[in-house]
């Protein structure tokens, strides 16, 4: 796992103070509001997810725990076996730190089968349409707001990946007139 990596995700709550914590996951600096998950924590949930995994069960083939939980944001950690229903957040933009394994991550196109299934996920059984790219630990993904997506792990072992919803807010969270704008620069 790459600490840099999950610390980027974690910069983005940080600054929020916490409701509700998951003691095993999540301790906080006695000197300031910083969250602090040491990769002994990650792997302890890591450890909790893969025992929760239950492969009897060939309908649920994923399972997701918290990390951080603090309103808006919670970061979980997902530990998915087989192909996870497709989504789009209508009003979010997904972030992504891949920790462990790969998959293909599938995004763009149109929902198949498509249902409301809470406040901030319309889910599918499928996408059409849309174009497959291959990630692999340590890479990081953010997915649009409103942008359909699916991931499925490459066979032979489970992905693991920790994500946060990024709720739109703001004049910053406006598309540009015509799309997105340009690229991001990465340094």
């Amino acid at each position: 796992m790459k600490p840099h990596l999950l610390a980027a995700a974690l910069a983005l709550v940080t600054t929020l103070p916490l409701q509700a914590q998951t003691p095993v996951a999540t301790t906080r600096a006695a000197d300031g509001p910083a969250v602090v998950v040491r990769a002994e924590q990650v792997a302890q949930v890591i450890a909790q997810a893969r025992a929760a995994y239950d492969a009897s069960n060939p309908k649920n083939p994923n399972v997701r725990l918290p990390i951080i939980e603090g309103t808006p944001y919670t970061l979980n950690l997902e530990y998915r076996i087989g192909k996870a229903p497709a989504g789009i957040h209508p009003n979010h933009a997904e972030l992504m730190v891949v920790l462990d394994g790969a998959a293909t991550i599938t995004t763009g196109g149109s929902l198949v089968n498509a249902r409301t299934l809470n406040d901030i996920t319309i889910t599918a059984t499928d996408i059409t349409g849309g174009a497959g790219r291959h990630i692999a630990k340590g890479d990081i993904v953010v997915v649009p707001e409103g942008t359909a997506h699916m991931l499925t792990p490459d066979a032979g072992g489970p992905l693991v990946i920790a994500t946060v919803y990024m709720p739109r807010a703001g004049a910053w969270a406006a598309p540009a007139p015509g799309g997105r704008g340009v690229a991001p620069k990465l340094n």
